[in-house]
């Protein structure tokens, strides 16, 4: 049983420092509303930072998420193992327990984590997978869209 925890530590650690070199960043957030159906969800977020430039928000001062769990544009029916639909759910159930609480949460995305829904409106936007990471300095809700 050690032998799994700490092979499950050790593939955390390799993976927040690949996404972390890959080009994926999270900021704190609050969550204005959020609606879920299965794995469909609506996120309206807040950054806690409002006016500093992020890499995903940009100068946002909300944000909205039309998401769901599908294969990632471009990943040709094949998704990566990191991105399950449970994976998906637990960040769901992560959100939504933050959200009832109030608690700020970590909130980004990896690579192309989020696409516009139309030109010209970068506040609104597509996600089609959420993982949830942890490491000892938290936990991070990721968006992905693209492949990666």
């Amino acid at each position: 049983m050690k032998t799994n925890k700490a092979a499950h530590i050790v593939w955390i650690a390799a993976l927040v420092s690949w996404l972390a070199q890959a080009g994926g960043s999270a900021a704190p957030v609050t969550i204005e509303s959020l609606k879920i159906t299965g794995t469909t969800y609506t996120l309206v977020v807040v950054p806690v930072q409002s006016g500093e430039d992020d890499t995903y928000m940009g100068t946002c001062t909300r944000f909205t998420v039309h998401g769901l769990y599908w294969f990632l544009d471009g990943a040709f029916l094949k998704q990566p193992e990191m991105l399950s639909r449970e994976g998906h759910l637990a960040a769901l159930a992560y959100l939504q327990d933050s959200f009832e609480n109030r608690r700020v949460v970590n909130f980004g995305g990896f690579a192309s984590g989020f696409e516009p829904i139309e030109a010209g409106k970068p506040c609104v936007v597509l996600s089609r997978a959420l993982l949830l990471m942890e490491d000892e300095q938290g936990r991070d809700v990721m968006s992905f869209h693209n492949a990666i």
